[in-house]
Protein backbone atom coordinates (compact mmCIF):
# COMPACT_ATOMS: atom_id res chain seq x y z
CA UNK A 1 0.00 0.00 0.00
CA UNK A 2 1.06 3.62 -1.02
CA UNK A 3 1.37 6.02 2.21
CA UNK A 4 1.02 9.28 0.60
CA UNK A 5 1.93 11.35 3.54
CA UNK A 6 0.29 15.20 3.78
CA UNK A 7 1.89 17.82 5.14
CA UNK A 8 -0.70 19.87 7.32
CA UNK A 9 -0.59 23.71 7.02
CA UNK A 10 -0.76 25.64 10.16
CA UNK A 11 -2.42 29.18 9.77
CA UNK A 12 -2.61 32.28 12.43
CA UNK A 13 -5.93 32.42 14.43
CA UNK A 14 -6.38 35.34 11.96
CA UNK A 15 -6.21 33.65 8.92
CA UNK A 16 -9.75 32.43 8.40
CA UNK A 17 -9.99 33.51 4.98
CA UNK A 18 -8.31 29.67 4.34
CA UNK A 19 -11.90 28.08 5.45
CA UNK A 20 -12.74 27.36 2.02
CA UNK A 21 -8.83 25.82 1.17
CA UNK A 22 -9.49 23.58 4.67
CA UNK A 23 -13.25 22.57 3.35
CA UNK A 24 -11.72 21.06 0.00
CA UNK A 25 -8.51 20.03 1.16
CA UNK A 26 -10.56 17.57 3.58
CA UNK A 27 -13.53 16.88 0.82
CA UNK A 28 -10.54 15.71 -1.10
CA UNK A 29 -8.97 13.39 1.93
CA UNK A 30 -12.32 12.44 2.76
CA UNK A 31 -12.55 10.86 -1.19
CA UNK A 32 -9.22 9.09 -1.56
CA UNK A 33 -9.69 7.22 1.77
CA UNK A 34 -13.32 5.82 0.87
CA UNK A 35 -13.00 5.49 -2.55
CA UNK A 36 -9.17 4.91 -3.33
CA UNK A 37 -6.92 7.08 -6.22
CA UNK A 38 -4.77 6.44 -9.45
CA UNK A 39 -1.90 8.15 -10.62
CA UNK A 40 1.46 8.34 -10.56
CA UNK A 41 2.38 6.97 -6.96
CA UNK A 42 5.50 9.22 -7.10
CA UNK A 43 4.19 12.08 -7.82
CA UNK A 44 4.50 14.98 -5.54
CA UNK A 45 1.38 16.68 -4.20
CA UNK A 46 0.07 20.24 -2.27
CA UNK A 47 -2.57 20.09 0.38
CA UNK A 48 -3.88 23.98 0.17
CA UNK A 49 -0.84 25.23 -0.73
CA UNK A 50 1.17 23.30 1.93
CA UNK A 51 4.15 21.21 0.74
CA UNK A 52 4.57 17.60 0.46
CA UNK A 53 7.20 16.04 3.16
CA UNK A 54 6.50 11.98 2.53
CA UNK A 55 6.83 9.93 -1.14
CA UNK A 56 5.05 6.91 -1.73
CA UNK A 57 7.20 3.73 -1.62
CA UNK A 58 4.70 1.02 -3.41
CA UNK A 59 3.09 0.97 -6.30
CA UNK A 60 -0.87 0.64 -4.43
CA UNK A 61 -3.26 2.71 -5.45
CA UNK A 62 -4.62 2.87 -2.59
CA UNK A 63 -3.51 5.91 0.01
CA UNK A 64 -3.18 5.60 3.39
CA UNK A 65 -3.86 8.88 5.13
CA UNK A 66 -2.39 9.33 8.39
CA UNK A 67 -5.20 9.98 11.19
CA UNK A 68 -3.62 12.77 12.88
CA UNK A 69 -3.67 14.70 9.59
CA UNK A 70 -7.76 14.06 8.68
CA UNK A 71 -8.17 14.98 12.70
CA UNK A 72 -6.23 18.56 12.83
CA UNK A 73 -8.27 19.41 9.19
CA UNK A 74 -11.38 18.74 10.99
CA UNK A 75 -10.79 20.27 14.00
CA UNK A 76 -9.92 23.57 11.71
CA UNK A 77 -12.62 23.12 9.71
CA UNK A 78 -15.04 22.95 12.91
CA UNK A 79 -13.41 25.45 14.81
CA UNK A 80 -14.16 28.14 11.88
CA UNK A 81 -17.48 27.45 10.62
CA UNK A 82 -18.24 27.56 14.67
CA UNK A 83 -17.07 31.27 14.80
CA UNK A 84 -19.57 31.52 11.66
CA UNK A 85 -17.59 31.49 8.56
CA UNK A 86 -17.19 35.08 8.36
CA UNK A 87 -13.37 35.20 7.13
CA UNK A 88 -13.19 37.74 10.63
CA UNK A 89 -11.22 37.49 13.93
CA UNK A 90 -13.48 36.81 16.81
CA UNK A 91 -10.89 37.74 18.67
CA UNK A 92 -11.37 41.68 18.01
CA UNK A 93 -13.47 43.71 19.74
CA UNK A 94 -17.09 44.16 18.78
CA UNK A 95 -18.18 47.99 17.66
CA UNK A 96 -20.29 49.34 19.90
CA UNK A 97 -22.99 52.02 19.73
CA UNK A 98 -22.73 55.81 20.98
CA UNK A 99 -25.12 55.81 23.40
CA UNK A 100 -27.37 59.15 22.40
CA UNK A 101 -27.22 62.17 25.15
CA UNK A 102 -30.16 64.25 23.65
CA UNK A 103 -32.89 64.56 26.65
CA UNK A 104 -35.90 63.19 26.60
CA UNK A 105 -39.09 65.02 25.57
CA UNK A 106 -40.11 64.15 29.13
CA UNK A 107 -37.09 65.17 30.94
CA UNK A 108 -37.11 68.29 29.10
CA UNK A 109 -40.75 68.61 29.91
CA UNK A 110 -40.07 67.88 33.76
CA UNK A 111 -37.16 70.28 33.43
CA UNK A 112 -38.54 72.87 32.70
CA UNK A 113 -41.43 72.38 35.37
CA UNK A 114 -39.06 72.26 38.11
CA UNK A 115 -37.17 75.69 36.63
CA UNK A 116 -40.77 77.01 36.82
CA UNK A 117 -41.07 76.39 40.47
CA UNK A 118 -37.85 77.24 41.48
CA UNK A 119 -38.17 80.60 40.28
CA UNK A 120 -42.27 80.87 41.51
CA UNK A 121 -40.82 79.67 44.87
CA UNK A 122 -38.47 82.41 44.81
CA UNK A 123 -40.92 85.36 44.17
CA UNK A 124 -43.08 83.97 46.64
CA UNK A 125 -40.03 83.96 50.02
CA UNK A 126 -39.05 87.65 48.52
CA UNK A 127 -42.48 88.69 48.87
CA UNK A 128 -43.00 87.48 52.41
CA UNK A 129 -39.55 88.37 53.05
CA UNK A 130 -39.82 92.26 51.88
CA UNK A 131 -43.28 92.64 53.92
CA UNK A 132 -41.21 92.09 57.00
CA UNK A 133 -38.08 93.38 56.16
CA UNK A 134 -36.63 90.06 57.30
CA UNK A 135 -35.91 86.66 55.50
CA UNK A 136 -34.82 84.83 58.26
CA UNK A 137 -38.23 83.29 58.40
CA UNK A 138 -39.03 82.02 55.44
CA UNK A 139 -37.33 79.27 52.36
CA UNK A 140 -35.77 81.85 50.50
CA UNK A 141 -32.33 79.90 50.27
CA UNK A 142 -34.37 77.01 49.14
CA UNK A 143 -35.08 78.86 46.15
CA UNK A 144 -32.26 81.77 45.42
CA UNK A 145 -29.02 81.10 45.45
CA UNK A 146 -25.44 82.64 44.70
CA UNK A 147 -25.85 85.69 42.98
CA UNK A 148 -29.75 85.77 42.76
CA UNK A 149 -29.71 85.45 46.76
CA UNK A 150 -27.02 88.28 47.24
CA UNK A 151 -29.26 90.55 45.18
CA UNK A 152 -32.20 89.86 47.01
CA UNK A 153 -30.50 89.82 50.42
CA UNK A 154 -28.72 93.03 49.34
CA UNK A 155 -32.10 94.96 48.68
CA UNK A 156 -33.39 93.95 51.64
CA UNK A 157 -30.82 95.18 53.96
CA UNK A 158 -31.10 98.72 51.78
CA UNK A 159 -35.00 98.86 52.71
CA UNK A 160 -34.73 97.47 56.22
CA UNK A 161 -31.89 100.26 57.07
CA UNK A 162 -34.39 102.90 55.06
CA UNK A 163 -37.28 101.82 57.42
CA UNK A 164 -39.25 100.03 54.53
CA UNK A 165 -41.63 97.15 53.82
CA UNK A 166 -43.72 96.30 51.02
CA UNK A 167 -47.51 95.95 51.14
CA UNK A 168 -49.46 93.83 48.46
CA UNK A 169 -48.01 91.88 46.20
CA UNK A 170 -47.02 91.89 42.55
CA UNK A 171 -47.85 89.81 39.64
CA UNK A 172 -45.23 87.41 37.69
CA UNK A 173 -45.27 85.65 34.34
CA UNK A 174 -42.15 83.62 33.44
CA UNK A 175 -41.47 81.08 30.75
CA UNK A 176 -38.65 78.94 30.13
CA UNK A 177 -36.61 79.67 27.22
CA UNK A 178 -33.80 77.40 27.18
CA UNK A 179 -33.16 73.94 28.71
CA UNK A 180 -29.66 72.31 28.75
CA UNK A 181 -29.47 68.90 30.48
CA UNK A 182 -26.43 67.64 28.37
CA UNK A 183 -24.34 68.81 30.75
CA UNK A 184 -23.57 69.15 34.75
CA UNK A 185 -24.89 71.07 36.27
CA UNK A 186 -27.83 71.69 33.99
CA UNK A 187 -28.84 75.15 32.87
CA UNK A 188 -31.46 76.68 32.11
CA UNK A 189 -32.82 80.19 30.97
CA UNK A 190 -36.01 82.13 31.83
CA UNK A 191 -37.38 85.24 30.90
CA UNK A 192 -40.40 87.03 33.60
CA UNK A 193 -43.13 89.83 33.22
CA UNK A 194 -43.03 91.40 36.57
CA UNK A 195 -45.81 93.51 37.59
CA UNK A 196 -45.33 95.74 40.86
CA UNK A 197 -48.45 97.70 40.30
CA UNK A 198 -50.02 96.22 43.49
CA UNK A 199 -46.80 95.70 45.17
CA UNK A 200 -46.31 98.85 47.20
CA UNK A 201 -43.35 99.99 49.13
CA UNK A 202 -44.06 102.02 52.51
CA UNK A 203 -42.47 103.64 55.26
CA UNK A 204 -42.99 100.92 57.99
CA UNK A 205 -43.47 103.45 61.12
CA UNK A 206 -46.52 105.10 59.10
CA UNK A 207 -47.59 103.37 56.34
CA UNK A 208 -46.89 106.17 54.35
CA UNK A 209 -46.63 105.34 50.40
CA UNK A 210 -42.56 105.47 49.50
CA UNK A 211 -42.65 104.99 46.24
CA UNK A 212 -40.48 107.02 43.54
CA UNK A 213 -42.82 109.01 41.34
CA UNK A 214 -42.86 107.90 37.82
CA UNK A 215 -41.53 104.67 38.68
CA UNK A 216 -41.67 101.86 36.37
CA UNK A 217 -43.87 98.97 37.70
CA UNK A 218 -44.10 96.53 34.96
CA UNK A 219 -40.99 95.23 33.12
CA UNK A 220 -39.13 92.07 31.52
CA UNK A 221 -36.74 90.49 34.30
CA UNK A 222 -34.23 87.75 32.27
CA UNK A 223 -33.29 84.85 35.19
CA UNK A 224 -30.65 82.29 34.83
CA UNK A 225 -31.31 78.75 36.55
CA UNK A 226 -29.47 75.36 37.12
CA UNK A 227 -29.22 72.55 39.52
CA UNK A 228 -27.62 72.90 42.48
CA UNK A 229 -26.71 69.02 43.74
CA UNK A 230 -30.13 67.48 42.00
CA UNK A 231 -32.45 70.43 42.50
CA UNK A 232 -32.81 73.45 40.34
CA UNK A 233 -32.72 76.98 41.90
CA UNK A 234 -32.13 80.69 40.37
CA UNK A 235 -29.10 81.34 40.84
CA UNK A 236 -29.19 85.33 39.06
CA UNK A 237 -31.12 87.76 37.54
CA UNK A 238 -31.40 91.00 35.97
CA UNK A 239 -34.29 93.68 35.79
CA UNK A 240 -34.20 94.99 32.15
CA UNK A 241 -36.86 97.86 33.10
CA UNK A 242 -36.45 99.42 29.56
CA UNK A 243 -38.25 96.60 28.34
CA UNK A 244 -42.08 96.82 29.25
CA UNK A 245 -44.12 93.56 28.50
Amino acid sequence: MANVLYRVPHWPNSSYSHLSEIVSALTQLQLHALTGATGDPHSRRELAGGPVVGSSTAHNSRIAIRPAALAELAAAALLLTGCGGSGHSSSGPMPSSTPSHSPSPDATSTAEQEVLAAWSGMRAEQVKAYATGDSSKTKLTSYAFDKALAKIQGELFDYRQAGVVFRGSPSSTAKVTDVDLSQTPHQAAVQECFDTTHWTPVVKATGKDASTPGQIRRYTVMGSVRTVGTKWMVVDFTVEKTQPC
